[in-house]
């Protein structure tokens, strides 16, 4: 993941929510209440 970092912050979020994404997918998928948390952080940090 280092080596992606620092060559454009939309691009950076965009591949950090992947990996999250993908994160999230491989440890077994949270209950509805934390996934509703967990895409109101993405949410606000890709809205930034």
């Amino acid at each position: 993941m280092n080596r992606r970092i620092g060559i454009n912050p939309k691009t950076n979020r965009r591949i950090l929510l992947i990996e999250f994404n993908r994160f999230i997918i491989q440890n077994n998928q949270p209950h509805k209440l934390q996934k509703n948390i967990l895409c109101k952080t993405l949410l606000r940090v890709t809205s930034n």
